[in-house]
């Protein structure tokens, strides 16, 4: 795995099409300021030593809602502890955060609901899967509640 120093961006400037272009991110500290840049591994399998030289990484994501509407987005994901905690939504040329769980999550979700034009029974249990697995072959991908951000993996 190799970090792209130079395409590195602002934290919470990535863009649906960063994402399609470099599906993995990760944190870089760029003299004063907290940068994020992309990672280039080759194949599509996260060996054991390759994360462990992250802490966390912003993995490209797809979404599937209770009702079946599929989101594009991202997870943030951390490699020491391996919980998700955040999520990004990219629906209709728009960006939504979801806190994770560092964060209360219940007003989050209702913000989320409005902001999709959906009812919670629509979205709620919401499951997720990247392109991406883990050397031992799982995979990363996974179910979230939304109302806990209870994540299973």
């Amino acid at each position: 795995m190799e970090i792209i120093v130079s395409e590195a961006k602002q934290c919470g400037s990535l863009t649906l099409d960063d994402f399609k272009r470099y599906p993995i991110w990760t944190l870089v500290d760029e003299g004063s300021e907290t940068c994020i840049a992309p990672v280039v591994m080759k194949g599509t399998t996260f060996r054991q030593m390759d994360i462990d030289n992250f802490e966390s990484l912003f993995i490209f994501a797809h979404f599937l809602l209770r009702d079946g509407t599929e989101i594009e987005g991202e997870i943030f994901y951390n490699t020491k502890d391996g919980n998700v905690y955040g999520l990004v939504f990219y629906h209709q040329g728009e960006k939504f955060h979801f806190p994770g769980i560092k964060y209360p999550a219940s007003a989050s979700l209702n913000d989320l609901l409005l902001w999709l034009g959906k009812k919670r029974e629509d979205v709620n249990p919401l499951y997720y899967y990247t392109n991406y697995t883990f050397e031992n072959g799982k995979a990363i991908s996974g179910m979230i509640d939304l109302e806990s951000f209870q994540v299973e993996i």
